[in-house]
């Protein structure tokens, strides 16, 4: 594609240049994956892979939703030391086996686990990829560390929607159609929660009503997914209304900043 451009193409030292700092790049995958195989083989040779499922399996007293909370504290405290790919290959070892035990298939149980990873990486105290972004953007990195978990917080929602609904394709087709429109319309609700606006700012109850709406969306119900339909259309009228109702008021806001 570089060369479709006369200003992007690469000649021969250009490429010398980018296979030198690829094999570069590659060094610490590289060393990742060395010292993750020594991880692995310990876990494996000692056993510690299934005595850590039974152990997860005892405190969560054999009860799903309790021992995907666990699966997701240890995917929040593996991330903040080891890269998300070395948290994955570690709860892929000791936390799936804990998941399939209880009746989650696998391919489920590997994408809840490697979902949980990937909020290592934004969540404080470490918040690696936030810090990142805030010295780009010269900013405040502890403000920075806060925001993202706001942002990506649909991470600890969707894990639980690979176990408890089709949305991965594996039920009839109107239940993944109707599962796959119901949560995109969930999602949509519930970053209008977590950013408190809708048409407008929305106030406390807005968000408490949306909330419910998405929680209500997420359940895999027709009815449920009415009922949270329902909602939605409440608080998007009752947003409007009241945007209508101040809706002069910038356009007087603006006059006077121009009359200054």
């Amino acid at each position: 594609l570089s060369y479709m451009r006369k200003d992007t193409r690469m000649g021969p030292m250009k490429i010398v240049v980018t296979l030198i700092q690829g094999a570069k790049n590659s060094l610490a995958v590289g060393a990742t994956a060395g010292v993750i195989g020594i991880i692995m083989a310990i876990v494996t040779m000692t056993g510690l892979g299934i005595k850590f499922s039974s152990v997860v399996i005892s405190m969560s007293g054999g009860f799903l939703p309790v021992t995907v909370l666990l699966v997701a504290v240890a995917g929040y405290l593996l991330g903040m030391g080891v890269t998300i790919t070395a948290t994955y290959i570690l709860l892929s070892v000791l936390a799936v086996p804990a998941l399939m035990e209880l009746g989650v298939p696998l391919i489920t149980a590997h994408l809840v686990a490697f979902w949980f990873c990937e909020t290592g990486g934004v969540t404080p105290p470490v918040a690696l990829v936030a810090f990142a972004a805030a010295s780009i953007a010269k900013c405040n990195p502890y403000k920075a560390g806060i925001e993202p978990v706001r942002l990506a917080s649909p991470l600890f929602v969707i894990p639980l929607l690979f176990i408890y609904t089709p949305i991965l394709l594996n039920g009839p087709l109107p239940n993944v159609i109707e599962t796959m429109v119901s949560c995109l319309i969930g999602i949509i609700a519930y970053a209008g929660m977590m950013q408190g606006y809708w048409s407008k700012r929305a106030n406390w109850l807005e968000r408490v009503l949306l909330g419910l709406a998405a929680f209500c969306l997420f359940v895999p119900n027709i009815y449920s997914d009415l009922g949270g339909v329902i909602l939605l259309v409440l608080v998007t009228l009752y947003n409007r209304r009241k945007t209508e109702g101040t809706g002069s008021l910038p356009e007087q806001d603006m006059d006077s900043d121009r009359a200054i």
